[in-house]
């Protein structure tokens, strides 16, 4: 049961922590399994790579009768297909090409929208060349540009060269490139594009120019490029844990801090109660009970009363009432608090439980005196931490008031 309970709480810990790193490391597994090539068998088959891979520089190692060991490095094709089956495909590719190398445009006798010209196709076995007549009204992209494009409009010869493996076959088709229809988007796109090349041409003698905001009686407006720096997703995923484990370490850290200097700070008072109930005749475990009573009376009148080691001692109370042995609650006592002065204040109390020490009250008072020189100290030195931080900020400002005071007479100078 402890045990079941331990590994719920380190679940409810940890679990944003858990899930990123699972996220992450699947992903890294699946991008190495995509990227990891099979392995060449060592019984003398050798594997070619897929059709259209191109070929692999290969070594192969033999070994003679003798035991002497060479090496050999041969360039190994990928698969191929046979001529026909080449021909075949290639008059597939061709058929498939017709169909959508014209992009957006209706007919190739009224082009003025951007062509679709795919450089491979059939899965990258089929490599596409085109060549443009002229060459700058049509790109190699398909980009028309309009802005080059005559009134009455122009013809360009398109030849596309489909090739596979050996065989090649060559395609001819004559392009009427016309203006963009007023009104079109892509006329839109050509008049901006003509204006901003108008507005740099006249301002090249000065530091820059400004964009236009109309075109016609059209209103437009300008955004910035937005710049995406990515980084590799393994890092990304490391960093993200790490961040979320520090953030959490740093809470725990913190929070630990706190409640170290609190029970330092209540220390002296928690001895000094002790001592006093003590010499006043009360047994340890009665004056023990009687802190806790005490504190409880105060919270039902509406006291606030937050004392750390109240829990602690409310814990060892429950025990002895639950059968724990007086001696080994109070060594328990000061195990759980963990610090040094709290398992010393144990250790006075069990070794008066061991020899029956009558001056336990007088052991006690030390004690407290000595937890409130601690504190002072303590105190003391928090003061000077306190002081030093504020030194930074006092200096920044002395550097304000004087730039406030010479700034006038700078500018008089």
């Amino acid at each position: 049961m402890k045990r079941k309970n331990e590994g719920s709480a380190f679940w409810k810990q940890h679990r944003t922590s858990i899930f990123v790193g699972l996220l992450f490391g699947a992903l890294t597994l699946a991008l190495w399994v995509q990227q990891t090539g099979q392995n060449q068998n060592d019984t003398g088959w050798v594997m070619r790579g897929e059709e259209g891979t191109g070929a692999e520089q290969k070594i192969f190692t033999y070994q003679t009768e003798k035991g002497t060991e060479q090496e050999v490095e041969v360039e190994v094709q990928a698969v191929q297909r046979s001529e026909k089956a080449v021909k075949k495909l290639l008059e597939e590719a061709v058929q498939e090409w017709e169909t959508q190398y014209l992009g957006e445009n209706e007919s190739a006798d009224q082009v003025y929208q951007k062509l679709n010209l795919p450089v491979t196709m059939k899965e990258d076995l089929v490599q596409v060349t085109y060549v443009m007549d002229p060459g700058d009204i049509v790109l190699d992209d398909g980009t028309i540009e309009n802005t080059k494009v005559s009134e009455n409009g122009q013809v360009v010869r398109l030849q596309v060269e489909f090739s596979c493996q050996e065989c090649v076959q060559v395609e001819i088709r004559n392009l009427y490139v016309i203006p963009p229809p007023q009104g079109s988007d892509v006329w839109m796109r050509t008049q901006v594009k003509r204006l901003v090349q108008q507005a740099e041409a006249k301002n090249r003698t000065k530091e820059g120019f400004r964009l236009p905001t109309a075109v016609g009686t059209v209103k437009i407006k300008w955004q910035h490029d937005q710049n995406r720096d990515w980084l590799w997703m393994i890092i990304l995923g490391i960093a993200a844990v790490l961040g979320l484990e520090w953030q959490k370490k740093e809470k725990i850290r913190k929070s630990e801090k706190q409640r170290i200097q609190c029970l330092q700070r209540e220390y002296p008072q928690l001895v000094e109660q002790m001592a006093m109930l003590i010499g006043a005749g009360l047994t340890i475990r009665r004056a023990w009970e009687r802190i806790l009573s005490t504190a409880r009376n105060m919270q039902k009148n509406g006291d606030r009363v937050s004392y750390l080691f109240l829990k602690e001692m409310q814990f060892t109370s429950l025990e002895m009432q639950k059968g724990c042995g007086e001696r080994e609650a109070y060594e328990r006592f000061g195990k759980r608090v963990g610090l040094e002065s709290y398992r010393r204040f144990a250790a006075i109390l069990t070794r008066n439980l061991e020899k029956g020490t009558r001056d336990i009250g007088t052991l006690l008072e030390a004690e407290a005196r000595e937890a409130w020189e601690q504190r002072k100290s303590e105190a003391r030195k928090r003061g000077e931490e306190a002081s030093m931080k504020l030194l930074f900020p006092m200096l920044c400002l002395f550097i304000l008031v004087l730039v406030i005071l010479l700034f006038p007479a700078v500018c008089e100078m």
